[in-house]
Order: structure tokens, then C-alpha cells, then sequence
């Protein structure tokens, strides 16, 4: 192993938490929970000269005090002549500053808990953090990443520890609106086949089997609403073009 993938910017348990609740504690460290003092942001210094352009402002998480993780691994990286890339997860907190006016909208008009990757300060945001470790630390890189699916697959609850829930699929707000229409995408088809597959997907839960049998009426959808597949498509693009290089 030559490289560290640290963990620098997440609200998420999943790596910056001693343990998801319910889990196993690892077979070192204390063996107690975090979850009354956890909380996630930021574990390197912010330099806020970099997000002068995004009302998502960088907090330093409180769990250790004023460690800087980054400037802490990276000397001890350096002597055993590793790599060091910040991991940057795309998980925030809905009380993270800046957060709620940047939240995804769902099928319904309903604002949600995860953020909009078109919004134009979600974007500035991870540019600003991705510039800001890359200028103040002497990394080797970033890793941008999310375990967030595309509106279809959500919509059929294909992901780990996830209900179904086909009403809330995003993202629909003006901002993905604005990238539809650039790419020849009718929103108002895309939402329209959305409303259509979760006609589909809630009539099934109650067990109402169509006459052709669920496989052939699911992709009868997609081939009548071909703004659904291309909908979901938008969101892989957005994800993409979030990444910070």
C-alpha cells in the first residue's frame, strides 16, 4: 500500500463516525458511540478565500478539536514516501450552512435532505474545497465521490437500506431544468413519465399485477416516456461534471 485516500470533508457516519449505529465497533479505539458528539464538516483548516463564490460555507468539524487531519498525516505520510489523496464525500447535514437553499426538489415540489448537484453553489462549493486543499496542503490529489443513485433507480428502491419511495425521486427544481433544456430534454415530458412510473411502481406495491405481467409493463414505460431513462442520465451528468479535477 502506497497511497492514504484520508477522509477530509463528509457529514456522513459512514466514514467519519466512530460507528454506523448497530454496527460492530472496530477491533480498536474506544468501544463507545459517538453519536451525542458527532457531527462531520471539514477535518483540514477551511481557507474561506475559496468559497468566496457559494453560500455553502466549510465548517470545521468539532469532533477533535482543532486538529487539521491533513496537515497532521501528511508529514507521516511524506517520511514513509506515500501518496496522499483527501477524500471528499458528498454527504452534508440539512442544518450545514447554506444547505436548505441548495436542496434537491423532488417529484412533488418537496425540498429533501441531499443537495442539488446543478445548483450553482453546490458546483462553486466543491471547486472552492477542491482548490482550497490542492492550494494550501502539497496532496497528491482529491477523491470526489457519492453513493447516490439516479432518479429511476430510486424510484424502484434499488439501493441499500432504502425504502421505496417513488414520489420523492429528484431532482426537478429550476437548476436541472435549465441543464435539460440545454441538452434537448422536455421537463415537462421527464416529470410526466416520472408521475407515470410511480402510477406503476405504487400500484405494484399493493399488488396490482398489470396483464402483461410487471417486466414487460416496466420497460412498455420506458419505451413510451424515453425522458425517464434520459432524465437519469442527467443526474450521471451532473455527478460528472460535480467532480472536482
Amino acid at each position: 500500500m502506497d497511497t492514504i485516500y484520508l477522509t477530509t470533508f463528509t457529514y456522513g457516519r459512514g466514514l467519519a463516525g466512530r460507528q454506523i449505529p448497530g454496527q460492530p465497533f472496530p477491533d480498536h479505539g474506544a468501544q463507545e458511540s459517538d453519536e451525542k458528539t458527532f457531527r462531520g464538516g471539514l477535518y483540514s483548516t477551511p481557507h474561506l478565500q475559496f468559497y468566496a463564490n457559494t453560500a455553502l460555507k466549510p465548517v470545521h468539524a468539532p469532533e477533535h478539536g482543532e486538529l487539521d487531519i491533513v496537515a497532521t498525516v501528511l508529514p507521516a505520510a511524506r517520511k514513509r514516501g506515500m501518496r496522499l489523496f483527501c477524500s471528499l464525500e458528498d454527504v452534508f447535514r440539512s442544518d450545514a450552512p447554506g444547505a436548505k437553499d441548495a436542496a434537491e426538489v423532488d417529484l412533488e415540489g418537496r425540498k429533501t435532505g441531499t443537495l442539488c448537484l446543478y445548483h450553482p453553489d453546490v458546483r462553486a462549493f466543491w471547486t472552492g474545497l477542491a482548490t482550497d486543499l490542492c492550494s494550501s496542503y502539497e496532496i497528491d490529489g482529491v477523491l470526489f465521490f457519492n453513493e447516490r443513485n439516479g432518479p429511476l433507480l430510486n424510484a424502484l428502491g434499488a439501493s441499500h437500506a432504502q425504502s421505496i419511495a417513488s414520489s420523492r425521486v429528484t431532482c426537478f427544481c429550476e437548476h436541472h431544468q435549465r441543464a435539460a433544456k440545454e441538452r434537448g430534454i422536455d421537463f415537462a415530458r421527464a416529470r410526466q413519465g416520472y408521475q407515470k412510473l410511480d402510477e406503476f411502481i405504487q400500484a405494484a406495491l399493493t399488488g396490482q399485477r398489470p396483464s402483461d405481467g410487471y417486466f414487460v409493463e416496466f420497460w412498455r414505460l420506458l419505451v413510451e416516456w424515453p425522458e425517464i431513462i434520459a432524465w437519469d442520465r442527467l443526474f450521471d451528468a451532473a455527478s460528472t461534471r460535480s467532480s472536482p479535477r
